[in-house]
């Protein structure tokens, strides 16, 4: 399987980063989080992603400004 890419959009700036099958990654501000995103509205750990079965699925960490797709939460 392929890698999948992960587009994370903030403040109007967008990252692209590839997941590889079973890659468990840690997103958020933090040093040691596997894809960082340096925003004020991005909490020091803030989700972690997963591509599995062809799907790519996020698990919000209870962040305080949560995850949206399309511009919904």
């Amino acid at each position: 399987m392929k890698p999948a890419v992960l587009s994370i959009r903030v403040a109007g700036r967008s990252q692209r980063h590839e997941l590889a099958p079973g890659e468990l990654i840690t997103i958020g501000r933090s040093s040691s989080c596997g894809i960082q995103v340096h925003h004020a509205s991005v909490s020091r750990e803030h989700c972690v992603a997963i591509y599995a079965d062809g799907k790519i699925c996020l698990n919000d960490l209870q962040s305080t400004h949560g995850l949206s797709q399309a511009g919904e939460r």
